[in-house]
């Protein structure tokens, strides 16, 4: 049993891409190069323990690129030993290493000041935004726990039922806009209790 036939069954049994074959492949062949002159079949627990330890680290592969490569020793191994090439799979023992949290780009002062005075401040969104922004970058907020809260606002603001009886609210953000001038007539009335 050899790798291109692992290959093959991962390809065509399994219905995995060219470039995920291509990338098994290479995988494989770092654990070959790994393993030097040894057949794939006498690795043993320990050799395979020993792949994602300080031989990658060496050949300056971070953690997130020693998974690919584990994941593809781990299948092969577990393929050999679905086929009865060996007897007991090494693989199984070999755990994947943890790859650590990236740290979030933060925005730069200069560009934090130019979003913000983009804001329309003529108009009351305008105003609202520049605060909302103005809060997040103070409290380190993120995009969704505000959206979060101002829909729910926007809800309040909107309509609610309160105490059996419905009231209604409406939103003028330009106050003395055009829009905003209708006559009572014009409203719907308020149904009392």
């Amino acid at each position: 049993m050899s790798v291109q036939k692992w290959t093959e069954f991962m390809h065509y049994s399994r219905g995995r891409s060219a470039r995920t074959v291509r990338a098994y492949t290479d995988a494989l062949d770092k654990l070959g190069e790994f393993l030097g002159k040894r057949d794939f079949k006498t690795a043993t627990v320990d050799d395979l323990t020993a792949l994602p330890g300080i031989w990658p680290h060496k050949q300056g592969l971070v953690g997130i690129s020693r998974r690919p490569i584990i994941a593809s020793v781990r299948g092969f191994y577990a393929w050999l030993a679905q086929q009865g090439v060996i007897a007991v799979n090494p693989a199984q023992e070999v755990n994947y290493p943890k790859t650590g949290l990236k740290l979030p780009r933060v925005i730069t002062l200069s560009n934090a000041e130019r979003m913000l005075w983009a804001s329309n401040f003529h108009k009351l969104k305008g105003v609202r935004d520049a605060a909302i922004l103005a809060l997040m970058m103070g409290c380190g907020l993120r995009v969704n726990d505000v959206v979060e809260h101002v829909a729910t606002a926007d809800d309040r603001l909107r309509g609610r039922e309160a105490q059996g009886r419905t009231a209604r609210f409406e939103r003028q953000s330009e106050a003395h806009g055009a829009g905003a001038a209708r006559s009572r007539a014009d409203r719907a009335p308020v149904p009392r209790a």
